[in-house]
């Protein structure tokens, strides 16, 4: 990462620029440490972009009263029955690298067999992540502050089930000039046959007002303690539980714009154009207020199969390119393995109706243009 960003200084010298934009968890740690280079861009701290990407730090500096349950695992020796932070490892649970650019390495856990397997399998696949960090970090940021940096350890934390009336919600905002500003709420929907399978990112969300004003009051006190650590001019997605018992609690912190929805935000937003939004705010300049369009409901799609095999023996690549707003991410000769519980994403497509069921009815339409092995995908059969 040190040489990416040092290519990156050049860049700005010759070309003078001004203005620079993280679109991924990468990006964000690489325009941190040029903000604090040239004081002329602006953007926010690097210490306030690795609490957000450190999942450990997250909940020890910001999450509060918002954090599920949690504890650390040591992948040098799993430290079972531990009770940090009040948490019994209780099982089903989930395990996360505490450091990570992307979801490598998240995994259900059932019980001490599997506890002991992800330990054995992911240690050094963690380490391997972690370690092209270091250089970057160890210039922009005093370590001694955070001594988990260079450890590899893994979050475990309580689960929470989804398939029920759990939501997983998309909390996303910014700060322009020291003031925090909502953006948009989506909602992740899920496969009832399948429910730890995406079908999609949803907008508008199925919640009451009542929740949707607590999610924003909880984004308004995590940012209270993001933006005195410097963070500033900058996207920030919370990704969070609804619970049906009428909590909220927050799951993810990425301090960055979510390009994964941003032509949903446009298809269903008024100024809801997120690179345009990204640049004002970049320049210091306050964007148009997005607002949902009325009457207009969207979901972005997810592209899953659960065969194994080459790409195009179970998506129709030529009936593919004339559907409008999608894309695939492999090509036709790609062989993939799917996940046994999410199965594999090879695409997207964003579909715009006046309500869910108007989606699904054009998704159908479409399921049976596209799809060379529907058996396989999640749409079958549902």
């Amino acid at each position: 990462m040190l040489s990416i960003y040092e290519e990156c200084c050049k860049i700005i010298k010759e070309k003078s620029i001004n203005i620079c934009l993280a679109t991924n968890d990468i990006a964000a740690f690489i325009r941190a440490a040029l903000c604090k280079t040239f004081p002329h861009i602006r953007g926010p701290s690097f210490e306030s972009i690795f609490v957000c990407n450190h999942k450990y730090y997250t909940r020890a500096v910001v999450g509060g009263t918002h954090n599920l349950k949690y504890s650390l695992l040591d992948l040098t020796g799993v430290e079972n029955g531990g009770t940090a932070n009040g948490f019994t490892m209780n099982f089903p649970a989930i395990a996360k690298p505490c450091l990570s650019t992307t979801s490598i390495a998240v995994s259900k856990i059932r019980g001490e067999k599997d506890l002991i397997g992800y330990r054995n399998r992911h240690k050094q696949t963690i380490l391997e992540m972690v370690e092209p960090m270091h250089d970057l970090v160890a210039k922009f940021l005093v370590s001694e502050s955070y001594p988990l940096l260079k450890r590899p350890v893994a979050l475990i934390e309580e689960y929470i089930d989804t398939s029920g009336p759990n939501k997983v919600i998309n909390v996303d905002g910014y700060v322009c000039n020291g003031k925090v500003y909502h953006w948009a709420l989506s909602e992740n929907i899920y496969w009832s046959h399948r429910p730890h399978c995406f079908k999609g990112i949803c907008l508008p969300t199925s919640l009451s007002s009542e929740m949707e004003e607590k999610l924003w009051e909880m984004y308004q006190t995590i940012m209270d303690k993001l933006i005195p650590l410097g963070f500033n001019n900058q996207f920030l997605n919370v990704e969070t539980f609804a619970l049906a018992n009428g909590e909220v609690r927050f799951m993810e912190i990425n301090p960055r714009m979510c390009r994964i929805i941003s032509d949903l935000f446009s298809n269903t937003l008024e100024n809801g154009d997120l690179l345009r939004a990204s640049l004002d705010i970049a320049a210091g300049t306050l964007p148009k207020q997005a607002k949902t369009k009325e009457g207009v409901y969207g979901i972005k799609c997810y592209l899953t199969t659960f065969g194994q095999g080459r790409v195009g023996d179970f998506i129709d690549y030529d009936a593919m390119s004339l559907i409008p707003n999608s894309s695939l991410h492999f090509s036709d000769d790609d062989v993939i393995i799917p996940d046994e519980e999410s199965g594999s994403m090879i695409g997207y497509l964003v579909l715009t109706g006046r309500g869910y069921k108007e989606c699904m009815d054009e998704m159908e339409i479409i399921k049976n243009k596209i799809l060379k092995r529907p058996d396989v995908s999640p749409w079958y059969g549902n």
